[in-house]
């Protein structure tokens, strides 16, 4: 990183910690610990709307369909103005504040170094040293998130994964698939983050919130160890039922309910339940689902729940 001018933080109290996003090399605990003496590691994370850019340094820049996974950290302004320095701050690198959710779908606002326009224009095209990029990866690995940094492509071992990389067209063949997967012994795929949607949210610890709840209500919890292997089917079953336009915005609530019921009693009959387990027993109810919607017993488009 370049070293420039710091800035005062006086104004800000000693007492008052902030909340900073890490991502690239500062996901290494070690290096963000010698930077920030007084940092405290929180949680994984993620920024919507962003992706990873590689210019000698990581950088991030928007992109809608993107997310970048990083870390947060409790930090106070005696560790912010020490980032400055490490970052370059303001001609090199420059910073802001930006939502970040957490696993368990907790949006917080951190603060987040980007690179400045004219440090991209010199540093485009220009790849990770080898010790840089290792750097990265060992942090990405130590925080269990989505690694972009070990050289198996842009987007990281573990985001998106998926056994449907093609468009799904029969809903009975992804079933069939995704029982064959979970029968080979070659274990369950993993979500990027975790689900939260249709009523329903998967967590490894329950938040105090999530966002919109107090408009739409508190959703059904499940909190497992496994819930990112679980997130993983939920939206892969969510692609294949959609793929014959069997869930609406009624009938995918009652979907996803019985779906989660199915996991929390699994969890209440064994604590110690696999990930396997856990994933195999919600396909089989995914199964008897689609036996409903087959006879017509499940419940139709636009019913009244």
């Amino acid at each position: 990183m370049i070293h420039r001018k710091t800035t005062s933080h006086a104004h800000l109290s000693e007492t008052k910690r902030l909340l900073y996003f890490a991502y690239g090399s500062n996901l290494n605990r070690e290096q963000l610990h010698h930077r920030c003496p007084d940092a405290k590691p929180l949680c994984p994370a993620y920024l919507a709307g962003y992706r990873l850019a590689e210019r000698k340094f990581a950088d991030i820049e928007k992109d809608a369909d993107s997310v970048v996974h990083g870390a947060l950290y409790s930090i106070t302004p005696a560790d912010l103005e020490s980032l400055d320095i490490y970052e370059g701050y303001p001609d090199g690198y420059t910073r802001k504040p930006i939502p970040a959710t957490q696993e368990n779908g907790l949006i917080r606002t951190a603060w987040v170094y980007m690179m400045t326009q004219e440090y991209r224009n010199n540093l485009d095209g220009q790849p990770y040293s080898a010790a840089y990029r290792k750097n990265c990866s060992d942090g990405a690995v130590s925080w269990d998130i989505p690694d972009a940094f070990s050289g198996k492509g842009p987007e990281g071992a573990f985001r998106y994964q998926t056994l449907f990389p093609e468009k799904i067209v029969s809903t009975a063949e992804a079933l069939k698939k995704l029982a064959m997967h979970l029968h080979s012994g070659k274990g369950c795929l993993r979500a990027p983050v975790c689900w939260n949607g249709a009523g329903t949210a998967i967590a490894r610890k329950r938040p105090a919130t999530l966002p919109l709840e107090e408009f739409y209500g508190p959703p059904l919890y499940v909190i497992t160890p496994h819930a990112r292997e679980l997130s993983w089917l939920y939206g892969e079953l969510r692609d294949a039922f959609h793929a014959e336009k069997r869930l609406d915005g009624c009938s995918k609530i009652v979907f996803f309910e019985r779906l989660s019921r199915t996991v929390l009693h699994a969890i209440e009959e064994n604590g110690r339940i696999s990930a396997e387990e856990l994933c195999s027993r919600t396909l089989d109810e995914a199964y008897r689902m689609y036996a409903e919607m087959q006879t017509g017993t499940f419940p139709q488009k636009n019913s009244q729940i």
